[in-house]
C-alpha cells in the first residue's frame, strides 16, 4: 500500500496528481475518502467523475468511502451513488454507523455497477454478518427521516459555530470541514497533539482525537474535534484556551530561565516540565 501526500496548506486533493500517482505505480486499487477523514476537506463529483475516468483507461478501480457525505452542505448531492452505472470501476463504501451516531451497530454497505466483483464480496460475507439490533435498527431507520434530516441541519450549525469559537484560541489553526469534525493543527509552543489529548482525558475527561499515529506528515500537530452539543462545545474550547495559555507560558519562562539554551533545548526542557505536571496531576 502506498500513500499520497495532500498539501499540508489546504489538505485538498488534486485529482489530476493523484491519478498520476496510481498509475506510475501500477495501482489496481485507489481509494479517497471523502469527506475526508480526519480533514473534513471535500472533493467535488465532478472531480471524482474525473478521476474515475482517468482510472478506468489504466484499468483501476475507484473505492470511494462516502461514510460522512450526508453532513456536506447538500448532503447525498456530493455523492457519487447516481453515477455507478456510468463508471463501473467505482466503489462505494458506506458506514450508516457514522451519520447515526452507533458505532456499535456496525451497519454499512457497498455499492458498484461492476457486477461480478458484488457477487464476490457477497460469497465472502460471513453468513450472519448483521445482528439482530443491527438489523431492526435498519428497519425502523425510514420512519424517522424527517429527524434525521434535522440532525444533519443542526450538525452542520454546531460546526459552524464550533469552528468560530476554536478560531478565537491563539495561534490554533482550523481547516474549513463538509464533516461533523474539525481538523486543527495545534499551535507551535504545544509539544504535540498526542501529549494535548492526554491533558485533556485526564485533567478535564474530554476525549479527542490525535492525529499522531497518522501516516500524514507532522501529524503529531494536529486534533481531530468532533462538534457535539454548544455547552460541551464550549467546555472543550475552554480546556484548550487553558492549556494553550499554559504551554505559552512555559516557553516564556523557558526562555527567560535560559537565555542561551538553543531552540530545541528550550523544547524539551518546557515538554518535560510540563509532562511531570501532568503526571503530578493525573
Amino acid at each position: 500500500m502506498s500513500c499520497f501526500e495532500l498539501p499540508a496548506d489546504t489538505f485538498d486533493l488534486n485529482v489530476s496528481d493523484f491519478a498520476n500517482y496510481a498509475k506510475t505505480r501500477q495501482a489496481s486499487v485507489a481509494v479517497v475518502v471523502n469527506p475526508n477523514n480526519p480533514t473534513g476537506r471535500l472533493v467535488s463529483v465532478k472531480n471524482l467523475l474525473r478521476l474515475a475516468s482517468s482510472l478506468a483507461a489504466a484499468k483501476c478501480r475507484l473505492v470511494i468511502d462516502e461514510s460522512f457525505i450526508e453532513f456536506t452542505g447538500v448532503g447525498k448531492k456530493n455523492s457519487v451513488e447516481g453515477f455507478l452505472s456510468e463508471y463501473p470501476n467505482i466503489i462505494i463504501l458506506k458506514s450508516l454507523c457514522k451519520i447515526i451516531g452507533l458505532g456499535g451497530a456496525r451497519l454499512g454497505y457497498l455499492a458498484s455497477a461492476d457486477k461480478q466483483l458484488v457477487q464476490a464480496v457477497r460469497r465472502r460475507l460471513p453468513l450472519w454478518n448483521v445482528n439482530g439490533i443491527a438489523e431492526y435498527l435498519l428497519w425502523i431507520l425510514p420512519e424517522f427521516r424527517d429527524e434525521w434530516r434535522a440532525s444533519f441541519r443542526r450538525t452542520r450549525a454546531d460546526v459552524r459555530s464550533f469552528s468560530q469559537m476554536l478560531r478565537s484560541i491563539p495561534n490554533f489553526k482550523v481547516f474549513p470541514s463538509h464533516a461533523n469534525f474539525l481538523f486543527c493543527r495545534i499551535p507551535n509552543a504545544w509539544p504535540g497533539a498526542k501529549h494535548a489529548a492526554e491533558i485533556l482525558a485526564i485533567r478535564y475527561g474530554l476525549l479527542v482525537r490525535h492525529c499522531g499515529y497518522q501516516s500524514m506528515k507532522d501529524g503529531d500537530r494536529y486534533l481531530r474535534l468532533t462538534a457535539r452539543r454548544n455547552e460541551e462545545n464550549t467546555g472543550l474550547v475552554a480546556a484548550l484556551r487553558q492549556i494553550n495559555e499554559d504551554f505559552s507560558s512555559s516557553v516564556k519562562a523557558a526562555a527567560t530561565d535560559f537565555p542561551v539554551a538553543s531552540a530545541h533545548r528550550a523544547g524539551n526542557l518546557h515538554a518535560s516540565s510540563l509532562r511531570r505536571h501532568l503526571d503530578v496531576d493525573g
